[in-house]
């Protein structure tokens, strides 16, 4: 699927939970929805290998320093 349609809908998806997890974070008090939280930001987790993937198509070789290869 990320090779037909392209690593942007699913980072802007991945950007997007990230800030409503966040949010939820700071403003939410009830422990069990800071749990559901939780999990929804470790599930939101796997969509951070889309960055990778990603910086290492849009970017020439020489222009990736050495933190951001392992990234």
């Amino acid at each position: 699927m990320m090779d037909r349609k392209g690593e942007r809908g699913p980072l802007t998806f991945y950007s997007i939970g990230l800030i409503v997890v966040f949010l939820g974070y700071a403003t939410f008090r009830n422990v069990y929805t800071l749990y559901g939280l939780f999990l929804i930001d470790n599930v939101l987790f796997s969509f951070g290998v889309g960055f990778t993937t990603y910086l290492h198509r849009i970017a020439r070789p020489n222009e990736l320093t050495p933190a951001s290869r392992w990234a």
